[in-house]
């Protein structure tokens, strides 16, 4: 009984299982689409842009500077009310070229919005990890071709990376 005891001490001193969990729990391949894209965007050199700002098209990345929540004129309002202390920001997108599914990626935990014709963009799909350097979450949006506007909200700190683009 002693020797069993001592093999199975071995095998769980030997096999590193919490590496090999933790992989499996999530990380950056748990998404449900990959992301590597958006990741090589956000790694590389992107412009810095400010609450109400605009960008030509919806493709790149970049960092948006936010505002605290109560100095963002949001239109609509988020579908999830931003916590008191929070930040946001607005970004207008001058052109979605042609109807498609785009994605919304975003360094950190934040609410995201897509409104176009002054209505709010219903998600058609939402991936997220906590344990993906650099990556928190992923939104799918069914947008047409023509102007938008990003609505950022309920973001902990005063700014944020943001990767757009269609999705693939």
């Amino acid at each position: 009984m002693n020797r069993i005891r001592t093999a199975c001490l071995l095998v769980c001193l030997l096999v590193p299982a919490g590496p090999v969990l933790a992989a499996e729990e999530g990380g950056c391949s748990a998404f449900k689409w990959p992301l590597a894209r958006e990741q090589a965007w956000l790694a590389a050199a992107h412009p810095s842009v400010s609450s109400g700002d605009s960008t030509p098209k919806p493709e790149g990345a970049l960092t948006l500077k936010l505002q605290p929540v109560d100095k963002v004129s949001f239109d609509p309002a988020p579908d999830r009310k931003p916590a008191a202390g929070s930040f946001g920001a607005t970004l207008a997108i001058g052109d979605v070229g042609q109807d498609g599914i785009y994605q919304v990626t975003l360094s950190d935990e934040a609410w995201v919005d897509v409104v176009q014709d002054g209505v709010k963009v219903k998600s058609s799909a939402f991936s997220g990890q906590k344990n993906c350097p650099g990556l928190r979450k992923s939104v799918r949006f069914k947008l047409k071709a023509g102007p938008a506007v990003l609505q950022i909200s309920g973001a902990k700190a005063e700014q944020i990376n943001v990767a757009v683009g269609p999705a693939t």
